[in-house]
C-alpha cells in the first residue's frame, strides 16, 4: 500500500511539475483550487478508463481518435485530474514517437482554452 501512495505522490508531483510549464505556476494553483473549492472531484475510475481507452487506441496506431477522444473529454471537464491524464497522454505518445513535439504544443494550446483565465 505504501508503493502506491508513494507512486500516487509521484505522479501526481510530476503532473503539476508538467502543467507549470505549461500554464505557469499561477495559473496551475489556480486550477487545483478551484477544483478543491468548486467542484466535485472527478470521478476517478472515469479518469482511470479513459486512460486505458487512450492507451488501447494508440497502440492500435489511432492517434488521431486518442486526441479527439482527450481533447472532448477535458472540453466537458476541465478538471485537474484530466489535465492529468492528458500530461501523461502526451507524455506516453511523445515517448513512443507517435506524436511530434509541435503536435503536442497545439494540443495543449487547444486544452489550455478550456481552463479558467486567472
Amino acid at each position: 500500500m505504501q508503493k502506491k501512495d508513494y507512486l500516487e505522490t509521484q505522479i501526481e508531483a510530476l503532473s503539476k511539475t508538467f502543467a507549470a510549464l505549461f500554464f505557469g505556476k499561477k495559473d496551475v494553483r489556480e486550477i487545483f483550487e478551484q477544483e478543491e473549492e468548486s467542484e466535485a472531484p472527478s470521478n476517478p475510475l472515469d479518469a482511470r478508463l479513459l486512460e486505458l481507452q487512450l492507451q488501447k487506441l494508440l497502440t492500435r496506431g489511432e492517434k488521431n481518435t486518442a486526441r479527439r477522444l482527450l481533447q472532448d473529454a477535458v472540453r466537458e471537464h476541465p478538471t485537474a485530474r484530466m489535465l492529468e491524464v492528458a500530461l501523461n497522454f502526451y507524455h506516453s505518445a511523445h515517448q513512443q514517437a507517435l506524436m511530434t513535439e509541435e503536435e503536442i504544443e497545439e494540443d495543449v494550446v487547444a486544452i489550455k482554452k478550456w481552463y479558467p483565465p486567472t
